[in-house]
């Protein structure tokens, strides 16, 4: 019997052996780190809060639906409205899936500046900012950007900012 070098029985085999500078290659790259282990509950928390923050910014900045945050101020018409308000053009209301939420204000509604409706003779029984009729939402609108301090204010008015 004849002994003969291994790779001369796989070559007449027709099994091709790898060249062997490339398995030296392989030999000096670096190996393959096992995945990070899966976030903590806070750093998933914080990364989600880190992002609704940052959807939030984009949203105000694009003009959708945003929640304005306390330490900011919106512009809506001639009225700047300090934060704690939700403005935008479709936030769906959390009672029913076929309605905008009744708080939020509308930008692109008209507001009847010269002649706002103070006493609330032309609000609903249940108010909504899109339901208000244009001298309402100017003096909601007036009430909101003096800070929600207006002793005599109409009590739809601080019902729908209580409220929504």
């Amino acid at each position: 019997m004849e002994f003969r070098p291994f790779w001369e029985l796989l070559e007449e085999l027709g099994i091709d052996l790898p060249d062997p500078s490339r398995i030296k290659a392989q030999e000096n790259r670096k190996p393959i780190e096992p995945p990070p282990p899966p976030p903590s509950a806070t750093q998933s928390r914080d990364r989600v809060l880190q992002y609704l923050g940052e959807l939030i910014e984009d949203c105000t900045i694009a003009g959708r639906n945003a929640w304005v945050p306390a330490d900011q101020t919106v512009q809506v018409g001639n009225y700047s409205l300090p934060g704690l308000v939700y403005v935008g053009n479709g936030l769906m209301s959390l009672r029913s899936y076929t309605h905008v939420e009744p708080c939020l204000i509308r930008p692109k509604l008209k507001i009847d500046c010269p002649h706002p409706d103070y006493a609330g003779k032309q609000m609903h029984y249940s108010p909504s900012y899109q339901e208000m009729k244009p001298a309402s939402r100017a003096a909601y609108l007036e009430w909101l950007s003096q800070g929600r301090r207006t002793p005599k204010t109409y009590i739809g008015y601080v019902w729908l900012f209580f409220m929504g």
